[in-house]
């Protein structure tokens, strides 16, 4: 091969293989499941006021919300998740709407939503997927007339 002809081919892949490359990595970074960014985390920045004047009124309103994350359920696919929701005085709170958003700490791009039926007066159900065994974060949001109620807990599930 001629010289005039191998150095523009060698720069030539040189270049392809750089472009090859950025395809390659590009690629990796995007498509890592353990990478996760806070949804609407701009929109959540914004409304920090709104967020800080939901935590005040959690505090008013004296709610408690206790859960608990049940063994693999017989199905091998799901664990029961319950919520029991309690008033300042300790009576059960029946009737509420209780929804959640779940996600394991290394999948955190892998969030779970539904939302809990009632089963008993106060004590609320829901089947969800979560059988990585680890730090999973959980998110309650309440609704019972006009009033709301958040909750976040981090719990360790087991295998």
């Amino acid at each position: 091969m001629k010289p005039e002809v191998r150095w523009p081919l060698f720069i030539i892949g040189l270049l392809v293989l750089q472009v090859g490359l950025g395809g390659f990595f590009f690629f990796k970074a995007t498509s890592d499941p353990s990478f996760a960014v806070e949804e609407d985390y701009y929109q959540k920045a914004v409304n920090w006021e709104a967020k800080q004047a939901q935590d005040q009124k959690n505090t008013e309103l004296g709610w408690t919300l206790l859960q608990a994350v049940g063994t693999i359920n017989d199905d091998q696919t799901t664990r029961t998740l319950t919520a029991v929701l309690h008033h300042a005085d300790g009576s059960v709170i029946p009737g509420a709407v209780v929804q959640v958003e779940t996600f394991h700490n290394v999948r955190a791009g892998e969030i779970l939503r539904a939302e809990l039926e009632e089963t008993t007066p106060g004590q609320y159900e829901v089947q969800l997927p979560m059988l990585r065994p680890g730090l999973w974060e959980i998110r309650f949001t309440v609704n019972l007339g006009s009033e709301t109620f958040t909750h976040t807990a981090r719990v360790h599930v087991g295998r």
